[in-house]
């Protein structure tokens, strides 16, 4: 498997190859381009050379994260009583709120009314 950019960068460089080629195929017996198309043929060369080094490994590489084992929580996630929700001056006061596993809940309204601090308890 190759890296992203090797994988570009051959791409990349087989396309260059074509492309002179074709200069080549097309120029090669023409005596006004002759010169140009020798120096495309050595062009060529070095692009083979390059390609020739650069290494192609057929192993896939991979990696697995460990599992990790968290104790399951218990029926009552969370439960308050007279909870009050705020900074300076109080949101919402006399919460009483019971959250059991799996449940979920929301917090809606118009910005700038306090949802923010709502979370952050």
């Amino acid at each position: 498997m190759m890296a992203l950019g090797q994988e570009a960068t051959m791409k990349k460089l087989e396309q260059q190859k074509q492309h002179m080629q074709k200069f080549v195929d097309r120029f090669r017996a023409k005596a006004t381009k002759a010169a140009q198309a020798q120096s495309r043929i050595k062009q060529i060369q070095k692009i083979d050379a390059v390609l020739e080094n650069i290494p192609v490994t057929d192993e896939a590489r991979t990696f697995s994260l460990p599992k990790l084992n968290y104790p399951k929580s218990g029926k009552e996630v969370l439960v308050t009583e007279n909870l009050a929700v705020g900074y300076d001056v109080l949101l919402i006061q006399n919460i009483h709120l019971r959250l059991n596993r799996a449940d979920k809940i929301g917090i809606v309204g118009r910005m700038g009314l306090g949802n923010q601090p709502c979370l952050k308890v």
